[in-house]
């Protein structure tokens, strides 16, 4: 069970390559609206002992009706729902991905990391399942759903919690990628394993000290990756928080590297003539995206 809740825990983490990233908390407000929700963007996941949800942003949620997260882990079935998606379909081996070479330097590797036989018949899981199983051991604890402490506090409010989307629609865009992607994005992984860990510590540190970051992002998708794992999925959820913001102001939790680029989660609402705020400082409200021409480097560049 311990190890269910670990890979449950690391189901929404991105396919991507880790570069350094900034720790957001915008406001968001139709143009002349007197009721503003408001969105959080985090890394996926953290060591236990680096969840962090000030005071500030509490306050903040307090003063929303409800709670969206990308997925709710709360949810009863969720580990189940989880679990059933952690194995290729019944005929399908890992080694069919790859050249011979390129599967006994992934053999080798994850015998000596993790002492995880590749071969072995109960295993046989899907080349994203064991990316997490690296992610795990590269930061050194059981990591958990940047969003734990969020929806902790949100129960304790008796706040309304929301999915923007469900494990099986998010499976779905990563078997859009395809087997063969998957396969060649975790053997990049692999090769390149120390540097993403050493980016990975980037990202928790400017997560923790935002005050420090330098306010560029930089993301390596592929084109396919893009196309699924970002641009379909913040089409889909910008329409979901349309709804959400109409109905009441909304608290949402956004994974980071969903809110950048030209179809990303914050230009995707610009255009939609929202007036976003970001808090860069506690007390500092800076407005850097206005009317319907904003884009992913003018979002970037205004904040400064």
């Amino acid at each position: 069970m311990k190890k269910a809740l670990l890979f449950v825990s690391l189901v929404s983490f991105p396919c991507l390559s880790l570069f350094a990233q900034s720790r957001l908390f915008w406001e968001i407000k139709f143009k002349n609206s007197k009721t503003p929700s408001y969105m959080l963007g985090v890394p996926m996941v953290l060591c236990p002992d680096k969840l962090v949800f000030n005071d500030f942003e509490r306050q903040k949620l307090q003063e929303t009706k409800q709670l969206y997260v990308q997925n709710d882990i709360t949810r009863p079935d969720f580990i189940i729902s989880v679990l059933s998606f952690c194995r290729l379909p019944e005929g399908v081996k890992l080694q069919d991905a790859y050249s011979d070479s390129d599967y006994a330097f992934l053999k080798s590797f994850f015998k000596d990391s993790l002492n995880l036989d590749l071969e072995n018949p109960k295993g046989n899981y899907d080349p994203h399942v064991l990316k997490y199983m690296l992610i795990a051991h590269m930061m050194g604890c059981e990591p958990q759903s940047a969003e734990t402490a969020v929806i902790k506090f949100a129960i304790e409010q008796n706040k309304e919690i929301h999915e923007l989307e469900s494990v099986r629609e998010y499976y779905e865009h990563v078997n859009k990628v395809g087997l063969k992607g998957n396969a060649d994005f975790l053997l990049e992984f692999v090769k390149n394993y120390d540097a993403i860990a050493k980016s990975y510590k980037r990202i928790e540190m400017d997560y923790l000290h935002p005050e420090n970051m330098d306010s560029k992002f930089v993301f390596k998708f592929d084109d396919k990756s893009t196309e699924y794992m970002v641009n379909g999925r913040a089409e889909k959820w910008t329409q979901k928080m349309k709804k959400a913001m109409d109905e009441k102001p909304t608290f949402f939790v956004i994974p980071q590297f969903m809110l950048v680029g030209d179809n990303g989660i914050l230009n995707s609402l610009a255009q939609m003539g929202y007036e976003l705020k970001s808090y860069d400082k506690l007390g500092d409200i800076r407005r850097f995206v206005d009317g319907k021409k904003a884009t992913a480097n003018s979002i970037v560049n205004k904040n400064k």
